[in-house]
């Protein structure tokens, strides 16, 4: 995750599973951009289908993985820490979801996008 490439297809920074399954199934990729990269400085990659986010309210633990959110004072709990607030982007490869194959946001951890924008939501090109 903290390397000069972006929007590799060989190389994601993470792959996102449904859990809520058993097994649990792949459903998306995500690619972020460079360390230090704003909401304001990312790449045009696809006009309106595309939506860069930050997620501003994830705790992570010692080795790195999401353990959690944020109390609602905005700090982790325990020993853990927020991580960067490096932009992002999904690429589901589920065709099922309801905002198209480049949605930003999902569920309670889903994300923030930058101030000014709507959430995009695809229904033309959804399943």
């Amino acid at each position: 995750m903290a390397d000069d490439t972006i929007l590799d297809p060989d190389k994601p920074e993470s792959l996102v599973f449904d859990t809520r399954v058993s097994p649990k199934r792949l459903v998306a990729a995500m690619y972020m951009a460079t360390p230090g990269a704003t909401l304001a400085s990312v790449p045009d990659i696809g006009g309106p289908l595309t939506q860069w986010h930050i997620h501003n309210n994830l705790c992570f633990n010692a080795q790195g993985h999401v353990a959690g959110l944020t109390k609602a004072d905005g700090s982790c709990a325990g020993n853990l820490q927020k991580g960067p607030l490096t932009p992002m982007v999904h690429v589901w490869i589920d065709k099922a979801h309801p905002c198209g194959q480049f949605a930003a946001l999902e569920g309670i951890g889903g994300g923030q996008i930058a101030p000014g924008e709507t959430v995009a939501c695809d229904h033309v090109h959804s399943g």
